[in-house]
């Protein structure tokens, strides 16, 4: 493929040429004609060419869009992923935030979750992700996007809250990075929890399913019942085995302190949940020990069901996935303004005659001696 400005500036380079050897020829007459007597007092023949015009037959192969590698188009592009980078972590911590507070598996994670150090930290982890994509050259921008993307999706598994669910308990991160086992009555209020709180997953998960089994078996024993009336609650202490494991409950708080029967009753609904293995999702910021682990089966009782409430985490991957349909349209924009037009053109006679006639276009060429211009065929004027 050839560049068609460079078959024009070699058809002038000739031109100029030939003009440059034509007036040398007049040079080499002007010194005979003034060695003789009588050819000195005759003009000097010299080429005098009023215009010349030339057509080229020439089809297009095609037109390429070239990035233009310009300090200027480079700081645009760094512009450009850096508002990004805000807007997506501010706009995930919004999604969050407006999340937990109208989820009732995730209140426990406080009003003031997620928080600026976490904002921060995924800020930086989605500006690491976007560096590729700087560099990217520009064939590899929509692949090095797609990748970022994913792995933005990925790391954000282990940044965002995940409760869990162990048959009718739930295991519910709070805003210490704990786990709490609680369940909900029938008007989706708290009304129970299971043991004082837990810093790792796998205990959590273990003591609700030993209070599962040991409900659906018939071995917990309620051995005491206490009410904290500055908590206005009821707390029985249940026998399983050999661990002793504190049951709390408001649920009969304005009346008497229930007996074994009705906390037996209280116990035995079907419907709590639990949590996952670390805490990175308080800070924004992957744990490098972090293994996420599948919560141990509970021996003997298969009947015991599991499940992951994932509703914060699809809502910000799905954020994320919104985000970044925007985010290519406004990298498009930029390409568009900092890119030119490259068009390959076809100019061999040979190659010409094997093309659809209708495709072959023609430019003409008119030059004198004041002027240069380029015309299509129907005398318009595209270069003067």
């Amino acid at each position: 493929m050839a560049d068609i400005s460079k078959v024009i500036a070699a058809i002038l380079k000739d031109v100029t040429e030939a003009r440059a050897s034509a007036d040398l020829v007049s040079r080499d007459l002007a010194r005979q004609y003034a060695a003789d007597d009588i050819m000195k007092y005759f003009t000097v023949p010299k080429v005098q060419v009023a215009n010349l015009q030339f057509e080229i037959k020439y089809a297009v192969e095609s037109v390429q869009e070239i990035p233009l590698q310009s300090a200027d188009a480079q700081s645009k592009l760094a512009q450009l992923i850096k508002g990004f980078t805000g807007n997506l972590a501010r706009s995930l911590q919004s999604s969050i935030s407006t999340n937990t507070s109208g989820n009732k598996l995730y209140q426990l994670m406080g009003s003031e979750y997620p928080g600026k150090e976490w904002k921060a930290n995924v800020e930086e982890l989605i500006g690491d992700e976007l560096e590729t994509v700087a560099g990217a050259v520009a064939d590899n921008v929509n692949g090095a996007l797609a990748t970022a993307e994913k792995n933005i999706k990925t790391k954000l598994a282990s940044l965002v809250p995940v409760a869990k669910r162990v048959e009718s308990l739930y295991v519910i991160p709070n805003s210490d990075g704990q786990y709490e086992i609680i369940s909900f009555d029938a008007k989706d209020k708290f009304d129970l929890k299971v043991g004082d709180g837990y810093d790792v997953l796998e205990e959590a998960v273990n003591d609700a399913g030993l209070v599962v089994d040991a409900i659906q078996k018939k071995t917990a024993k309620i051995e005491t019942i206490a009410r904290n009336e500055g908590k206005k609650t009821d707390v029985a202490q249940v026998l399983i085995g050999t661990r002793k494991i504190n049951v709390v409950t408001s649920q009969f708080a304005n009346g008497v302190i229930p007996d074994k029967q009705l906390f037996n009753q209280l116990l035995s609904r079907k419907d709590k949940f639990i949590p996952p293995s670390k805490a990175p999702w308080l800070v924004g910021k992957t744990l490098t020990l972090a293994t996420r682990t599948s919560p141990p089966r509970i021996p003997g009782n298969a009947l015991i069901t599991q499940a992951d409430d994932n509703t914060l985490l699809t809502k910000s991957a799905s954020l994320v996935g919104e985000q970044f349909k925007s985010f290519k349209a406004d990298l498009e924009k930029l390409k568009t303004t900092t890119s030119e037009s490259k068009i390959n053109v076809q100019v061999e006679t040979q190659k010409l005659k094997d093309v659809d006639p209708s495709k072959v276009l023609t430019l003409q060429f008119k030059l004198d001696m004041n002027d240069f211009s380029l015309t299509d065929e129907n005398d318009f004027t595209l270069i003067n």
